[in-house]
């Protein structure tokens, strides 16, 4: 029983691990996506 809750706890902290890992890149992704799309109009201005 001991190992079994072991096993879960260190199961559920790589799980969030990952989940953690798998946020900060894809909020990497959504803020480069979002910056670039801010900063196109302004490419747009100078030329």
């Amino acid at each position: 029983m001991n190992d079994l809750r072991f096993y879960c706890l260190s199961a559920g902290g790589f799980l969030a691990l990952l989940i953690a890992l798998f946020t900060v890149l894809g909020n990497e992704h959504i803020f480069k996506s979002t910056l670039g799309k801010v900063a196109k109009p302004y490419q747009n201005i100078d030329g």
